[in-house]
């Protein structure tokens, strides 16, 4: 399956932040199940329509999906963040997971190795293939992900690090609103006494962890026999994970008065979790934490504060470790305080291309030529920004070079003057967006 959209439709979709069309691709390879045995994976390649330009490569993971074909290559399951990077000039893929699209079995979610191999047999399959389509990359590949796809993205920089160092090598890394901490801080909302309204995340994590590591024979075994029989019907794939986390907070409501997700599992496990720190399920849980390791690459944890999902203390956790650990360059950053967990992908995905922008090769930088009637100057700059050409209504925006949103203005006048803050210091990037297009252009502060 391939298809393509032009320019001017991409932009349609997604706004002037989009540079050129794209081509996608469904890809088809070879990779393992959890048994290690051959299995035929799916992802989506999105290359960016650029002639005689040679492209960074990015991997986007994607979130979690309610169905086996709500995936990327399908051009569904958040697909349109991978789009959104073809059209910023990234080759981007989007693997779909294991268990999801064409590839067999039970898709084991949050389980961190099978999120990484996943990835890496598509860069594998998809690398050395591009030269038939004319596809000039280099050495730079990027990686990120949101929420499920931020623990994937997480998994994948480490287990490349680790093990593929030489053959790709990581330029960046952004994950965004991810459960780094399974054991940690997702343990507290799956396993504690306060209400949290995703139920179902825990029993899909249960299921996953029993498909990796055999758990039980028996849902009964785990689940409580009613809430069983949801995940059963779940399994049949007549329920999508919205409808099974209604049914299963209906549950919990009517029994227990809140939706308190360990009450979906039997007495004896809730005994068994509480008394016995080496419980196979706790064994599980802190088996696919991701953040236990040092970053060489720069990395930035973006996440929001009023996450309803997944804990923004996922990040702030997996930042001090990583440090602890060693790590250089790696900071946590918080794009938008007020967002909940669907209001904060917007605001995550731009400040990570933001950041990704600042370490791509000049040939093809997110910095496009100024049109010729607007003008930025000095540069570097130590007192006063000017900004000329401008007309009422544009939007200027001021980053810093980890993709933070430091001011924006929205202009009144023809020109714009900025005055340089003691506090920014250093490169930044400075964002035009017009009717006519959007350019982002790299900009020294020195203030005195």
């Amino acid at each position: 399956m391939s298809k393509t959209r032009s320019e001017a439709e991409v932009k349609n979709s997604y706004g002037l932040l989009a540079q050129n069309g794209v081509d996608l691709y469904q890809v088809l390879y070879t990779t393992k199940d959890l048994e290690g045995k051959k299995d035929t994976a799916s992802g989506l390649l999105v290359v960016p329509i650029l002639e005689e330009t040679t492209m960074p490569m990015l991997v986007y993971q994607h979130g979690t999906v309610s169905a086996k074909d709500d995936v990327p290559s399908l051009l569904r399951g958040g697909y349109q963040l991978a789009e959104v990077c073809g059209a910023l000039g990234y080759v981007s893929l989007a693997p779909d997971f294991l268990g999801l699209g064409t590839s067999r079995g039970l898709h084991p979610y949050v389980h961190a190795d099978s999120e990484a191999w996943a990835a890496i047999d598509m860069l594998k399959a998809v690398k050395p293939y591009l030269p038939r389509l004319n596809i000039k990359v280099n050495d730079k590949l990027f990686i990120t992900g949101y929420s499920q796809g931020g623990h994937a993205a997480m998994a994948l920089h480490r287990e490349l690090e680790q093990n593929y160092a030489d053959e790709f090598p990581v330029t960046a890394a952004a994950p965004m609103s991810g459960p780094y901490s399974i054991f940690g801080e997702m343990k507290k909302l799956f396993l504690g006494d306060e209400p949290y309204l995703y139920p179902a995340y825990l029993a899909f994590a249960i299921l996953s962890f029993d498909a990796a590591y055999g758990l039980f024979d028996e849902l009964e075994e785990y689940f409580e026999p009613a809430f069983a029989n949801l995940i059963r019907i779940n399994l049949s794939s007549t329920l999508s994970l919205q409808t099974l986390n209604t049914l299963l907070i209906t549950g919990l409501k009517q029994r227990h008065g809140e939706s308190i997700p360990r009450y979906i599992l039997q007495d004896s496990i809730q005994q068994g979790i509480l008394t016995n720190p080496d419980h196979p399920l706790l064994v599980a849980m802190a088996k696919n934490d991701v953040y236990k390791w040092a970053p060489q690459a720069p990395t930035r944890l973006l996440y929001c504060t009023a996450d309803d999902q997944v804990p923004y203390t996922n990040s702030l956790v997996a930042l001090d470790t990583m440090l602890s650990f060693g790590a250089s360059d790696v900071s946590a950053i918080d794009v938008e305080t007020d967002a909940d967990h669907g209001e904060c992908v917007l605001p995550a995905i731009t400040g990570a291309l933001i950041f990704f922008a600042g370490l791509k090769d000049v040939e093809t930088s997110i910095e496009a030529l100024l049109p010729p009637h607007l003008r930025i100057f000095p540069n570097p700059a130590n007192e006063y920004l000017s900004v000329q050409g401008l007309v009422p209504g544009d939007m200027v925006e001021l980053y810093d070079m980890r993709g933070q949103l430091k001011r924006q203005w929205m202009v009144r006048e023809e020109n714009l003057e900025i005055s340089v803050s003691d506090n920014w210091k250093g490169f930044h990037l400075l964002r035009i967006t017009t009717e006519s297009g959007s350019w982002t252009q790299k900009v020294m502060l020195m203030a005195k």
